[in-house]
């Protein structure tokens, strides 16, 4: 996965969510006060629960949440 597309740099806190174990992620993820959520659509109900996720979670104002699926699935 290209993380550099996502700009990320600015942000300290990252929450990375449901990836397959397959998916090689480079990053550290945090459980506490996340500025940025990525999360891993696999399935329709994944897109409920990211919402319900980045609705329960205190997001600063400059935040970023990121749906995550993969290539080629619609």
């Amino acid at each position: 996965m290209e993380l550099s597309k996502l700009k990320l740099e600015k942000f300290k806190h990252i929450k990375v969510v449901n990836f397959p174990t397959d998916i090689k992620i480079e990053l550290d993820s945090t459980d506490n006060e996340a500025e940025v959520i990525i999360y891993y659509i696999d399935m329709i109900e994944d897109v409920k629960a990211f919402v319900e996720l980045s609705n329960s979670s205190n997001l600063p104002k400059e935040n970023r949440t990121i749906m995550v699926y993969k290539k080629g699935r619609k």
